[in-house]
C-alpha cells in the first residue's frame, strides 16, 4: 500500500467535504504538515512538489473558504522537504522565500 498516496486521498476528501459546508471536516495545519511529512518520511522523490502543492491548497482553502491559514509547522514541513530532496540553487532560493513568508 502507498501510505503517502492514501493520506493525500484522505486530505483531499476532507477538503472537498469542508468546501461543501461540513465545517467539522476542516483540515488544519497539523493535518497538512502531517501529510507533507509522510511524503518526506517515505523518501518520495515528489516530496517537494507535493509539499508546494499542499501549501497552495491550504492557502486557497483559507482565501476562498475560510479555512485555517498556513501555520509555522506547515512552512517547516515544506522547508524540510526542500532541504531533504533538493541541493540545487532553486531549493536554496525557495527555502529563503519560505522563511520570509513565515
Amino acid at each position: 500500500a502507498d501510505s503517502p498516496a492514501h493520506v493525500l486521498d484522505l486530505l483531499t476528501a476532507m477538503e472537498k467535504a469542508f468546501k461543501k459546508g461540513k465545517t467539522n471536516m476542516k483540515p488544519d495545519g497539523y493535518t497538512y504538515s502531517s501529510v507533507i511529512g509522510c511524503f518526506s518520511k517515505f523518501n518520495r522523490k515528489d516530496a517537494t512538489e507535493v509539499a508546494e502543492d499542499l501549501l497552495r491548497r491550504m492557502k486557497n482553502l483559507y482565501d476562498e473558504y475560510g479555512g485555517d491559514s498556513p501555520t509555522t509547522s506547515v512552512y517547516n514541513a515544506v522547508i524540510n522537504a526542500w532541504t531533504t530532496y533538493s541541493d540545487t540553487e532553486e531549493g536554496v532560493k525557495r527555502v529563503k522565500e519560505l522563511l520570509q513568508l513565515m
